[in-house]
């Protein structure tokens, strides 16, 4: 009788789990865009794919992208990397504590690394393989970065600890070496802060630089570790410090944005957009954009401040191509942006989906459901992903918009017919089935 008893709610379990799973690759296939839809604006799909996650147990904790991958970390503590342009899992890693709150990760070019159950990962970016762990003594604030051969890792006591990375096999240690010395500085270091810190650390080829809660950016050298400078911004940062060589921008409680010299701490402007900025400045080319809180974003030159645009109703940045912005709006709707006239053009419903990437590198569009099923897209043209133009320096964006001007007057004139592609990509998808009206013909 037990036994029977044992067999029947083992398969009311099963049963129960395959109801559970059906009904969430209903629901997760119908949050994608169709095609068609995607076609009308002039986008297709990169790939749609299930992440290789349980969409029943887990949960997508944050989605970063850098470069052509896009690194997941989830709440049950899965990391995973994937190719950006396949949907293809490169890596995933679980680590130890699947109970224990796990952090956004931190990477360069060598190394990711990430904090779990008061303990932080550093995994080799390429293999997923672990090559250091070390149990933090501090509770950790915010996510670890790494740079200079070395992990990061902010604490809410205002500690910064630093360790280097313990790895014979590290690429980049001889260019460490060089970059920090050791007589001076030890393996392990801490330096404090005098306020908690819940973002990470920004690592140059020169120095690290880190806010505060309290408003303030501490930077310090990475050769010997002494203070450069610290700059009080006035109120608390929330989002995560930019850098574009040779800037720092910070943005703040009360609706400031700054410029400061990553090197000696030095503001070269400061704008004020009168409300609340949760989220970190992008920028591109001369241009950097401050989303406020309230929605409106606002669209300044890079080199001194001043302001060219407002865009509002904007809640996230997603993406951007050379001819479009990807925003999502407080309505919920993703929408593309004519850079021109800094006018939304049109709209995509992309209410089904529980998150979208903020992607500063490329032109791709990334989201996805809290399950994993995630979804790219990218525009027709555009078969290879384009890179954002980082902000230059002034007189390099003057020389660059005059050799653009010398090539548009020395170039071709556009013929009268011409028009803008993307408009007819979708009344041509929407053809696409119909008979060929040369079929049959010999040719």
């Amino acid at each position: 009788m037990l036994v029977r008893t044992l067999l029947r709610l083992q398969l009311m379990l099963l049963t129960a789990a395959v109801a559970v799973g059906s009904a969430y690759a209903e629901s997760a296939v119908s949050a994608l865009v169709p095609r068609d839809v995607a076609l009308r604006q002039g986008l297709v799909w990169g790939w749609a794919r299930q992440l290789p996650m349980s969409p029943t147990f887990d949960e997508v904790n944050n989605v970063q992208v850098d470069g052509n991958e896009v690194f997941v970390t989830t709440k049950r503590g899965l990391v995973l990397a994937i190719d950006g342009e396949t949907g293809r899992a490169i890596w995933t890693v679980r680590v130890k504590d699947p109970e224990s709150p796990t952090t956004d990760v931190g990477f360069d070019a060598n190394y990711v690394a990430v904090v779990n159950d008061s303990r932080v990962y550093v995994l080799r970016r390429a293999t997923g393989e672990s090559v250091m762990e070390k149990k933090l003594a501090r509770a950790q604030g915010g996510a670890p970065s790494v740079g200079a051969g070395r992990v990061w890792v902010p604490a809410f006591d205002g500690m910064m600890s630093s360790w280097e990375i313990e790895d014979a096999d590290r690429p980049d240690k001889d260019t460490a070496k060089r970059q920090i010395d050791h007589k001076v500085t030890n393996p392990a270091f801490v330096y404090n802060s005098g306020s908690e810190i819940d973002q990470p650390a920004i690592i140059s080829d020169t120095g690290a630089s880190w806010a505060t809660m309290r408003g303030e950016v501490f930077s310090i050298e990475l050769k010997d570790r002494r203070s450069r400078y610290r700059f009080d911004a006035g109120s608390r940062v929330y989002a995560p410090l930019t850098h574009f060589a040779p800037n720092l921008f910070v943005v703040t409680a009360d609706g400031f944005a700054y410029a400061i010299d990553e090197a000696t701490g030095k503001m070269n402007w400061r704008f004020s957009s009168g409300s609340i900025v949760r989220h970190p400045l992008v920028g591109m080319r001369d241009i950097g954009l401050v989303i406020t809180e309230s929605g409106d974003m606002h669209v300044i030159e890079v080199s001194d401040g001043l302001e060219r645009d407002v865009v509002p109703g904007v809640r996230q940045f997603v993406a951007a191509s050379p001819d479009r912005w990807y925003l999502l709006g407080l309505d919920g709707l993703l929408h593309v942006v004519d850079p021109a006239t800094a006018r939304s053009t049109r709209t995509i419903d992309v209410t089904g989906f529980d998150w979208l990437a903020m992607n500063t590198y490329n032109d791709r569009i990334y989201m996805g459901t809290s399950g994993g099923m995630t979804q790219c897209l990218h525009e027709i043209a555009l078969e290879e992903p384009v890179l954002l133009e980082p902000p230059m320096k002034k007189e390099n964006a003057d020389a660059a918009a005059a050799e653009g001007d010398a090539s548009t007057d020395a170039g071709a004139k556009p013929d009268a017919g011409d028009t803008d592609a993307t408009d007819d990509v979708g009344d041509d998808a929407d053809n696409a089935d119909n008979e060929n009206p040369f079929a049959g013909e010999d040719n």
